[in-house]
């Protein structure tokens, strides 16, 4: 659909207008018509009540046990003491974030863990592809279905 300027009925007063005008063939022209109509969110929510009941549950599963274990991490940074409050009484800032970094095993240990960390995705991630890529050759699909039940026993 393309905008043309075509003459009007008003041709003789000099006037033209904007008319929508499709490719031949098309059919008739279409009508615009203006924004479309933003129903207010009160409404939406009393006709799809259901399906919001429904995300509740899974949005309140990600708060309490993804983001409220995060309060915890401002232990990092206060002075903790056994029998007291479990946030600390006092604030210390990277004081124990220094030391850990200052200490001579740091490095030895930061090693070990990026050489682990690689070796796991090196050997580990490839794996199951493989292993996915081999079940789908297997032709008996008894035999296939058994070594599937088999290797996805584990994750339940």
């Amino acid at each position: 659909m393309s905008l043309t300027r075509e003459p009007s009925p008003a041709v003789d007063r000099g006037v033209t207008a904007e008319v929508d005008v499709d490719p031949p063939g098309a059919g008739t022209p279409s009508v615009t018509s203006g924004p479309a109509r933003r129903r207010p969110w009160k409404t939406a929510l009393r006709r799809d009540w259901p399906l919001y009941a429904m995300a509740l549950v899974p949005v309140l599963f990600l708060l309490l046990f993804r983001y409220v274990p995060m309060l915890g991490n401002v232990i990092a940074f206060r002075r903790f003491r056994p029998g007291g409050s479990m946030f600390g009484e006092e604030w210390v800032g990277f004081a124990y974030i220094e030391l850990f970094i200052n200490d001579p095993t740091f490095w030895k240990v930061f090693a070990n863990t990026a050489i682990l960390g690689g070796l796991t995705l090196l050997f580990c991630f490839p794996l199951p592809i493989v292993l996915a890529l081999a079940l789908n050759e297997v032709r008996k699909t008894a035999f296939k279905r058994t070594i599937q039940s088999i290797s996805y026993l584990p994750h339940f």
